[in-house]
């Protein structure tokens, strides 16, 4: 499939590549990407999107799209989130370091936790939030950056996670 651009000076637009590209003005657009954790400890599990010119974010959402579970070691164990302007999801933050995932939890395949909605991947879970003045829009093209990180013991099953992040052209 051909990678298809939607553009407000030449409409839709196909070329070399995979994926849509909204650069349009008005539409909602998603962009997503999947991480697979490993129950390796304190790894960090970094990803990217790039956004058009103009965006402003509008939601992120992390779906659990195979089943993980933390440890039942201490209080620490968990998996954190962070969203930033930095390769490390810090800079300017968009999403501060957030445990969206605590000690002891099972979280089951289609648990959705998310900014618009608060909503939580399990009861006692923490829903990530933007940090108040976040640099939610760009008048430029621009990458943003996210990190997981398991944190303090192995997480007792693997998983995988998607980032959904939810944008309009304005």
């Amino acid at each position: 499939m051909p990678q298809i651009k939607i553009t407000d000076s030449q409409g839709l637009v196909q070329s070399t590549g995979a994926g849509v590209i909204v650069e349009s003005k008005g539409l909602l657009c998603t962009t997503q990407e999947d991480k697979t954790i490993a129950v390796t400890v304190d790894t960090d599990y970094n990803g990217s999107i790039t956004l058009p010119a103009g965006a402003m974010i509008e939601d992120v959402a992390i779906i659990c799209t195979d089943s993980l579970q933390t440890a039942n070691t201490s209080n620490d164990d968990e998996i954190e989130f962070r969203m930033g302007t930095n390769s490390n999801g810090s800079g300017q933050e968009i999403i501060a370091l957030t445990e969206i995932v605590e000690r002891h939890k099972v979280i089951p395949v289609g648990a959705v936790t998310s900014v618009k909605n608060a909503s939580l991947l399990l009861a006692g879970c923490v829903a990530p939030a933007f940090v108040a003045g976040a640099p939610l829009y760009s008048s430029t093209a621009r990458t943003i950056y996210y990190r997981y990180r398991v944190d303090n013991t192995a997480l007792v099953a693997a998983g995988a996670l998607k980032l959904v992040l939810t944008y309009s052209v304005i």
